[in-house]
């Protein structure tokens, strides 16, 4: 992933993107927009990371959107288009709509944030905000690089801890003694985070970070696909945001459900669908390249 077409855009641009995305799915609150935010994020982060992202989705997401869409009807009534009655609870068809409308925006918006969290590296990050907020943004990007690190490094620990120190056999575990060990896995990774930590404010100290006139590792720089990027992708984002205001994407599902003109949803819909593509039409059209480059050796 982190060698993609996509990846080749300025920071700023990527950036923008995701921002943007994660920002129409939860704003543009309509079926169409929602189904076209969760698959457009899906097949984004299938192109990205292969079958590890299904394996995530099915595994993360698609069990959160379930609950929603069952969960809801469940404990909210309101509605006037009533299925069966649940005890006293109508469950109604509004209700029903509702949560799985809401099921594909929890959905869609932890799919971009995974699509997200593999394009934006914390050395990308840096180069957004390292100059204008370099704390701020260095703080950011030692949590989002900590996180896989205390997950891999508290499964060393505890692998570690499950052998004793003679013989490499397995100690047997009960309720007691499998908290026990909880407990000092979180008290090693603890002191391990806190010295981590030390060491790297002391590093970065050492570089030099965050005075005037310092140079990135990368540098990044602005060219013309990326400020046409960034103006296109800009430029639909605002119109969504327009027409949602103005009443374009007109969606109520209680007390009944409206919605608005489907042309003109419609033609918002295959707007919106070209800019979630726009990952995915990049490095189609670069695959498409390289394979031609190989057929003509």
């Amino acid at each position: 992933m982190n060698g993609s077409a996509f990846t080749k855009f300025h920071p700023v641009v990527n950036f923008i993107f995701f921002i943007f995305a994660i920002a129409m799915t939860v704003v543009v609150f309509h079926p169409a927009a929602l189904a076209v935010s969760l698959v457009m994020s899906i097949i984004t982060a299938v192109k990205f990371a292969g079958k590890k992202a299904l394996k995530y989705f099915f595994a993360f997401p698609f069990v959160i959107m379930i609950i929603s869409v069952i969960l809801n009807p469940l404990f909210v009534h309101k509605g006037l288009t009533v299925m069966f009655y649940l005890g006293e609870g109508p469950v109604t068809v509004e209700a029903l709509v509702y949560g799985a409308c809401t099921a594909m925006m929890i959905g869609a918006v932890i799919m971009w944030s995974y699509c997200y969290s593999q394009i934006m590296t914390s050395d990308r990050f840096m180069a957004v905000f390292g100059k204008a907020a370099p704390s701020t943004s260095l703080v950011f990007s030692m949590i989002l690089r900590f996180l896989p690190r205390a997950k891999s490094h508290a499964g060393k620990i505890a692998a570690a801890q499950d052998l004793l120190c003679a013989g490499g056999e397995t100690a047997p575990e009960n309720r007691k003694s499998k908290v026990r060990k909880g407990m000092r896995v979180m008290s090693v990774l603890t002191t391990w985070a806190l010295e981590n930590s030390i060491d790297t404010a002391d590093s970065m100290r050492a570089r030099g970070y965050g005075l005037a006139g310092r140079t990135m590792y990368r540098k990044y720089a602005f060219c013309g696909a990326d400020i046409a990027a960034a103006v296109i992708m800009t430029a639909i984002a605002v119109w969504m945001f327009a027409e949602k205001a103005a009443g374009g994407w007109m969606f109520y599902a209680y007390p009944q459900i409206m919605t608005g003109s489907r042309a003109e949803a419609g033609v918002l819909s295959i707007a919106m669908a070209l800019f979630y593509a726009v990952p995915f039409i990049i490095e189609t059209w670069e695959d498409i390249r390289w394979n031609r480059s190989v057929s003509k050796i």
